[in-house]
């Protein structure tokens, strides 16, 4: 029987990083794990701020990002920042804001 308990361990390991703004002045830099894989979320505090006061508090803008990342958490790393811009988008539209690009 073979242990491929340490192949596990590396791909938990590593930090998926994500930039939702670029240029992004005053970045705002959290951790998100889904599906034990850690999710390293750049964006401008302008952007989050605004996401937190649309969701409610930050507690909730980060459960939000995690839930949107958990849809799409085997695509390419990519596919993923592109999926989340678009999420807010759709968010922020609704509001007739838009901060992400």
């Amino acid at each position: 029987m073979s242990d491929d308990s340490s192949h596990d361990n590396t791909q938990q390991a590593s930090v998926v990083t994500l930039s939702l703004d670029w240029p992004c002045t005053n970045p705002i830099c959290k951790v998100i794990t889904v599906h034990s894989r850690d999710f390293q979320i750049t964006m401008s505090e302008k952007t989050y701020n605004a996401l937190c006061l649309h969701r409610g508090n930050s507690h909730k803008a980060d459960c939000w990002i995690a839930s949107v990342i958990a849809e799409v958490d085997t695509l390419h790393n990519v596919a993923i920042e592109a999926y989340i811009r678009i999420m807010m988008r759709v968010i922020f539209n609704d509001d007739n804001v838009c901060f992400v690009r």
